[in-house]
């Protein structure tokens, strides 16, 4: 038996769980519709921004699951960086958007790609191979910094550091035959 507020709602309580429910009713039938019109529209607003938000989702989700298959990653105002390191003999490489400060270890290292609205990338790959694949996908004359140190003084379990002269000679050439304006930070070797 529903229960009978003070105004013209009547509560009824859904049949799985102990929450409850409100239906507006009234006897007058232009009202009836009035109301359903206003709760059809309610409905409707609120299925649009959950669809929304789905989509911006599922949006982040893949510009982030989808970054290293991109055909043509975006120009940078700033450039971007290259930083790279050994790890179980096996060359490391991550592309990451050039900006004002410094990264953090965690942040060139952490595995994960991701490739924002903003134009934001972080690229992580491995094997002289597939940095070439991402590097042949910036745009011509876009500039690529090598880093082989943080720069920030933390010391750290992994060494960031060029591959050895035959790897990073390849790759540098590489860059520049895409068109690229590749610097070397620091060479070490």
């Amino acid at each position: 038996m529903p229960i009978k507020p003070a105004t013209n709602q009547v509560l009824f309580p859904r049949d799985t769980t102990n929450n409850w429910c409100i239906f507006y009713h009234s006897l007058k039938l232009s009202s009836s519709f009035a109301e359903l019109s206003k709760w059809y529209n309610y409905l409707l607003k609120s299925i649009t921004l959950i669809i929304i938000s789905i989509v911006l989702v599922l949006g982040v989700l893949v510009s982030s699951i989808g970054a290293t298959s991109i055909e043509e990653l975006p120009h940078s105002f700033k450039g971007y960086e290259l930083y790279s390191w050994s790890e179980y003999s096996q060359w490391h490489f991550t592309l990451i958007t050039g900006t004002n400060r410094n990264k953090t270890i965690e942040e060139i290292t952490s595995e994960g790609d991701s490739l924002s609205e903003t134009g934001w990338v972080r690229i992580q790959v491995v094997g002289a191979d597939a940095i070439k694949d991402v590097l042949s996908r910036l745009p011509e004359g876009e500039s690529v910094f090598w880093c082989d140190e943080l720069h920030i003084g933390q010391s750290t379990e992994t060494d960031l550091q060029l591959p050895p002269e035959q790897i990073a000679g390849a790759i540098e050439k590489y860059a520049k035959q895409c068109g690229l304006d590749f610097v070397v930070a620091v060479q070490s070797y």
